[in-house]
């Protein structure tokens, strides 16, 4: 148990768990969607860019879900090179730094032993950090919006207790604004913008 391993670890393991309850409502939602669709949550780069040669070849990074891009650390590093397939970006779940596709890059992880990015365009549903996955208060969640540039975003969301699917969607809205072109009732939505801190607000 990482309790027996130190403080440093339990921080560690405590920062990763609670980003993982933050993601539960994105993480049902793409194990509603691989079921539907007959795929698996951990996927290969390729299954997503096949016209991308080099994604063919990577085999330590994986896709979990659609939209997010996981890069583990093997070893005592705090670094590590992670490729980006061609025509797409990609940004720092946890810095916000944008990562242009097609090349390799050296990406410094921060406070997990690894690199977790978001492709750009697209809306990830977070709940409130929960101690179990039963108190998670599924009427009221955070979308986050992650886009390299003043573009559109749009996501899913699947609803445990009614087996709604939702499809969300942002558009550009007066001076700089977002509103999110979705039928929210009987939910609430916190739309958060790109200056706002994840971890700070949930």
């Amino acid at each position: 148990e990482p309790w027996h391993l130190g403080e440093e670890v339990v921080s560690v393991f405590r920062k990763m768990v609670e980003i993982r309850y933050r993601l539960i409502p994105f993480l049902y939602t793409q194990a509603v969607l691989s079921s539907r669709r007959g795929l698996p949550m951990i996927r290969p780069i390729f299954m997503h860019f096949p016209e991308d040669p080099t994604s063919w070849c990577i085999e330590d990074q994986y896709l979990l879900g659609e939209h997010l891009l996981v890069a583990p650390l093997f070893d005592s590093k705090t670094e590590r090179k992670v490729y980006l397939p061609e025509n797409s970006y990609w940004i720092n779940y946890l810095t916000g730094t944008v990562h242009k596709g097609g090349k390799w890059h050296n990406i410094t992880a921060n406070e997990i032993p690894g690199i977790l990015l978001v492709k750009s365009g697209v809306i990830i549903p977070h709940a409130a950090l929960a101690q179990h996955t039963r108190d998670i208060d599924w009427s009221k969640l955070y979308l986050k919006r992650y886009t390299h540039e003043e573009s559109e975003a749009a996501g899913n969301l699947a609803l445990p207790s009614t087996k709604k699917e939702i499809f969300l969607q942002a558009v550009k809205h007066g001076q700089g604004g977002w509103k999110m072109k979705t039928d929210t009732s009987g939910m609430e939505f916190i739309f958060m913008d790109d200056g706002d801190r994840l971890n700070d607000e949930l």
